[in-house]
């Protein structure tokens, strides 16, 4: 009887250096050399228990769920949490925000950046791997500086808070979010600028802006046919804990005004690109 069939080994070893055969007399080298054989094909093969602490990620090959609340189950499920389980999986849709994960029926755990902040969404796209470690209290997203790829959103234009009668020949917007920040650009073209008076805002943004962000005044705006005073400047500004962005007129001297209306054509084309915080 050949060695790997003795311990029936003959599904993850393949054919050995030395052939064996049953009342062969022969010495150590070749036995040695054929367990060596073993050992490295066994552990070449051995699947790690899943999640195990201090193993490398585990795949999950079963994903399922929604993409806010997903369920993974494990070929060999775990029966508790524990610090230090990571595994991998490839993600069946993008999430929309704040998320969880739900390992082997075991219940939802949050989905964490490092430190701490929930998912605010993106961070997970349809057909991409990713890596989780639980840290003891939640799950960590170990890979969580991956973009989201080019994001269109629909900027849209308002005069203190409404919009009434405006018509747009262009809404143009484009996003990507690389971790905790999102970089965008947007254009739009107005076609009537209706009649709605005020404070001009654009809303739309994919995301909504850390209330905490300090770099809120954004970029320079850049605009035609909008009326301004000479030797001054516009840039848009973000709105904390909003989707929204305001335009300012900053002029050579004195305090910068917000931008209205009464700057406004029907024909204005007004534009921007900036980055911000989530």
């Amino acid at each position: 009887m050949k060695l790997r069939d003795f311990f029936r080994l003959g599904i993850i070893v393949p054919a050995l250096p030395n052939q064996i055969m049953d009342g062969q007399i022969i010495d150590a080298v070749p036995v040695m050399q054929n367990f060596q054989a073993i050992v490295d094909a066994v552990n070449a093969n051995a699947q790690p228990l899943a999640g195990a602490v201090g193993t490398v990620p585990v795949y999950v090959p079963v994903v399922g769920g929604t993409a806010n609340a997903i369920t993974l189950t494990p070929v060999s499920p775990i029966s508790s949490y524990a610090a230090g389980q990571t595994f991998t999986f490839i993600a069946t849709a993008a999430n929309t925000g704040a998320t969880t994960i739900n390992v082997s029926g075991l219940g939802a755990r949050n989905l964490r950046y490092a430190d701490g902040t929930a998912m605010s969404g993106g961070e997970l796209q349809a057909g991409a791997p990713y890596i989780i470690e639980d840290n003891g209290a939640a799950y960590v997203l170990m890979n969580s500086a991956q973009a989201t790829g080019l994001v269109p959103w629909t900027p849209t234009l308002s005069f203190g808070g409404a919009s009434v009668g405006i018509t747009y020949g262009l809404q143009s917007g484009i996003s990507c979010k690389i971790g905790r920040i999102v970089f965008q650009a947007f254009a739009i073209l107005l076609t009537n600028k209706g009649v709605s008076v005020g404070a001009m805002a654009v809303g739309g943004l994919p995301y909504i802006v850390n209330a905490g962000w300090q770099g809120n005044n954004a970029g320079p705006l850049v605009a035609s046919n909008l009326t301004f005073p000479a030797n001054s400047y516009n840039v848009f500004g973000y709105n904390l804990g909003t989707q929204t962005m305001s335009g300012l007129n900053i002029p050579s001297a004195g305090a910068f005004a917000q931008l209205t209306d009464a700057n406004f054509a029907n024909n204005t084309l007004i534009a921007g690109q900036a980055f911000y915080a989530v």
